[in-house]
């Protein structure tokens, strides 16, 4: 494909499993510790998350907060939380 402006780029995908190897679940912090180590492309992104309520949340913050995505590109869903039950969240803070 082309490198012109505006062209259209073929996409790339990067798969990390992150195990929390017999660590309750909702309490681990293998998610926060593989984004930490990420190293993003520069240019606007996207990421979309989608975890336990609470780490959503803190994802969603170190995104926005510490690697300066923009909060508008960045969506992050609550599925779960630790000790609820039935819970949905969509996070947009």
């Amino acid at each position: 494909m082309s490198t012109e402006a505006g062209a259209i780029q073929p996409a790339s995908l990067q798969v990390q499993w992150c195990h929390r190897n017999g660590t309750a679940a909702g309490t681990s912090t293998v998610l926060a510790d593989a984004l930490a180590a990420l190293s993003l492309p520069s240019g606007d992104g996207f990421a979309w998350l989608a975890c336990e309520s609470r780490q959503a949340r803190a994802l969603r913050q170190h995104l926005v907060d510490t690697r300066g995505m923009n909060p508008r590109r960045v969506k992050a869903a609550g599925y779960w939380r630790l000790g609820a039950a039935g819970v949905h969240e969509s996070i947009d803070d």
